[in-house]
């Protein structure tokens, strides 16, 4: 079951702001030691817990360096049959954990998928080792492996501010902070448990003992667990039972990539699309990126439009003259460079909403109140993204449909989406009268 795809089939060298995907390996570069790390840690104890700044690629390490790594079964022991789980935690972590075992796993009858998702997420409910439950009815062929990977992990802790924003006062808003602590409790308790029980005492230390005795059931296929967190909420860990020791043991505290790995995430996409990149725009994105972690994300929009600005170009020219793409420092400066590309991009997004006859003005309205929610000042003045789920955009005084509609724009578009990319309402320069 491999999950990589051949370079024909991607559509740019460069995802953007998004993180890259899992057929997107063969267009990541420059990460490689650090994959090789990360599966070292796996190995030890089934449990990897990747930790790093907003926008520092924690997401795509994963997801296109760790992934391929484990189906091209570079995890000693493991093979290479994998079946990944992936999920947010958002405000329902066990419903999210279910809808990724049903599409991962098989089911007992494929015409009763809802049938079989309202049982998954029962068992799941069920205890501690339901998750190994689900795996042991799932079917699998003999020698697979299962992981689940939890992606924003710190969504768990959302309790937390949503108490501190809403106020203890109201008797209803303490309940629901109580369910959702429950609930962030069971399911992180979920996790340890599941790795507790395919380890021996001596790799687990501590945390091996906060669930009480432990029954007889064990996985009939590896189970191993992945999470993503941001390193600003390493301290929230101590608010459930035996994580902060898990942590402890499973980090990997992303490291910042070095020019040369940076050279080689701008050139080497390239080649696999037979294009290259001048030498003087190679260093002068080099030089704009610096040392601030939280330009990669702003490095590849930069690039994906320079590169679309580099194929118009060159679409442009007679057929008879037509050479391999070339991206030039006046392709980049066109784009708005590092500091300006997502703001200018964001600008027709929101120039865009105008074009509505009807609706233009208030979905422009919707925006601003929208992208307002999306960041907030902490304590010490310092402007920080603020995600937020669907579910929490209602706090506007729109329609479902006018938010909709509003957020679409700007997500098809790969500028944003309800829940920010790093640093689309730091660096819009239109965002800063709104404040």
């Amino acid at each position: 079951m491999s999950v990589i795809s051949s370079a024909p089939e991607l559509a740019s060298p460069f995802p953007g702001l998004r993180p890259f995907k899992l057929h997107e390996d063969a267009i990541f570069f420059g990460r490689h030691e650090q994959v090789s790390d990360m599966l070292e840690r796996l190995e030890t104890c089934r449990l990897l817990t990747v930790v790093g700044a907003s926008g520092c690629g924690k997401s795509s390490l994963v997801r296109a360096g760790l992934l391929p790594a484990l189906h091209d079964g570079l995890l000693f022991g493991a093979g290479s049959e994998w079946r990944t789980v992936m999920l947010k935690p958002g405000t329902d972590p066990y419903r999210e954990l279910a809808r990724g075992l049903v599409e991962s796993l098989p089911a007992p009858d494929p015409s009763d998928s809802g049938d079989w998702l309202s049982y998954v997420q029962a068992m799941l409910l069920s205890g501690d080792n339901g998750l190994i439950r689900v795996v042991n009815e799932a079917g699998l062929p003999q020698g697979s492996c299962v992981l689940v990977l939890v992606d924003q992990f710190e969504e768990l802790f959302r309790y937390r501010s949503v108490a501190r924003s809403q106020g203890q006062d109201a008797a209803e808003t303490q309940h629901a902070t109580y369910e959702e602590r429950n609930n962030a409790n069971a399911f992180v308790n979920l996790l340890l448990e599941t790795v507790r029980r395919q380890s021996g005492s001596e790799g687990v230390s501590g945390w091996l003992r906060t669930g009480g005795m432990i029954s007889g059931l064990t996985p009939k296929h590896p189970i191993f667990v992945v999470l993503t967190m941001r390193s600003e909420f390493l301290g929230h860990c101590d608010a459930f039972l035996g994580l902060p020791e898990a942590v402890s043991q499973s980090q990997f505290l992303t490291p910042r990539m070095t020019r040369d790995q940076l050279k080689d995430a701008i050139v080497r996409p390239l080649e696999l699309f037979e294009a290259v990149a001048h030498p003087a725009l190679v260093n002068r994105i080099l030089n704009d990126v610096g040392t601030d972690p939280d330009s990669l994300p702003l490095m590849q929009h930069a690039l994906l439009r320079t590169w679309q600005n580099a194929k118009e170009h060159l679409e442009k020219q007679p057929l008879e003259s037509r050479q391999r793409v070339e991206l030039k420092i006046a392709d980049y400066e066109k784009a708005g460079g590092l500091q300006r590309a997502l703001s200018l991009h964001a600008d027709e997004a929101y120039e865009e909403l105008r074009r509505d006859p009807v609706q233009g003005e208030s979905y422009q309205r919707i925006a601003r109140q929208l992208f307002l929610l999306l960041c907030r000042q902490t304590s010490e003045g310092v402007m920080v993204r603020n995600p937020i789920q669907v579910t929490e955009a209602p706090r506007l005084p729109v329609s479902r449909l006018s938010l909709s509609c509003t957020s679409r724009r700007f997500s098809v578009r790969k500028v944003a989406t309800l829940s920010p990319l790093p640093p689309v309402t730091m660096t819009w320069g239109r965002t800063v009268p709104w404040t």
